[in-house]
């Protein structure tokens, strides 16, 4: 994900996709409900660290062998009108066909996402599909490789975890999330809060999100902004970390010092 700084703003659409299929209803329907409802009050509470504010659209939708919008990008008239309209949802029943619920966000944000916003889908589903529902890795990676994350959670314990993953490209040592999991909605927004705000990991080193799938940037010199230390060692050596680790199919990365050079030239010093 990219968080574009500009003066004044950082945009963020998010879409909140629930489980509605005959495995999810009853309480495991009305909980998705609650758990968006609580997520979205803290993430309109996330501070961002480098920018004067971020600027949120929050979209839902329910899926099991259709798919209903019930609140687009484009009706955004603020959080309480977002809630309000969530909250009168209906069941639809059936069987589970993920590959629409991903097919239609896709297209969601094709439609009505900002060209330079952070894309964000909010996965709820048990990951047991119909028999006849298409696979989801090739829509999956499609979807990400158009810039759009997943943050997938499991119903229950009762879960295809590896279904999970592979929607939201995590690796296997990653734990699917639960429904029911303790303060699941205070990790989720931490999840979220690392991947929309600048942070930093060691001095002279900060980390953002992509731009673009596959884009690396990396800012570099060898002279505090304040003409103390050289950073070269350090960044040097958190570079040779960073690259060595999977983060780096997650973020980029920026030093923030004076003059931007291609991440090829770095990596020849090594």
């Amino acid at each position: 994900m990219s968080c574009p700084l500009t003066d004044s703003a950082c945009f963020i659409d998010i879409l909140f996709i629930l489980d509605t299929s005959e495995s999810a209803r009853g309480d495991l329907f009305q909980n998705q409900k609650d758990f968006v409802s609580l997520l979205s009050d803290k993430i309109f509470r996330l501070k961002p660290t480098r920018i004067q504010r971020y600027d949120i659209r929050l979209a839902v939708m329910q899926f099991s062998s259709s798919v209903i919008i019930d609140h687009h990008f484009r009706s955004w008239r603020g959080l309480q009108n977002f809630k309000q309209t969530f909250s009168r949802m209906s069941f639809i029943g059936h069987g589970t066909y993920t590959y629409y619920a991903i097919s239609n966000a896709t297209h969601l944000f094709q439609t009505e996402g900002r060209g330079k916003s952070i894309k964000v889908v909010l996965l709820m589903t048990d990951g047991i599909d119909h028999p006849n529902s298409p696979g989801v890795q090739g829509i999956s990676n499609d979807a990400r490789a158009l810039g759009i994350s997943f943050i997938t959670i499991g119903l229950s314990n009762v879960v295809d975890r590896a279904k999970l993953r592979l929607i939201s490209g995590d690796s296997p040592g990653i734990p699917v999330p639960i429904l029911d999991e303790f303060n699941l909605s205070d990790k989720i927004r931490d999840r979220l809060g690392t991947r929309l705000c600048p942070h930093r990991m060691a001095k002279g080193i900060v980390m953002f999100c992509h731009h673009a799938p596959g884009d690396m940037v990396v800012k570099c010199d060898t002279v505090a902004p304040d003409g103390g230390e050289d950073y070269t060692g350090s960044s040097k050596d958190f570079m040779a970390l960073f690259l060595s680790t999977q983060l780096l199919s997650a973020f980029p990365v920026v030093l923030p010092i004076e003059n931007w050079c291609a991440l090829q030239g770095w990596l020849e010093t090594y």
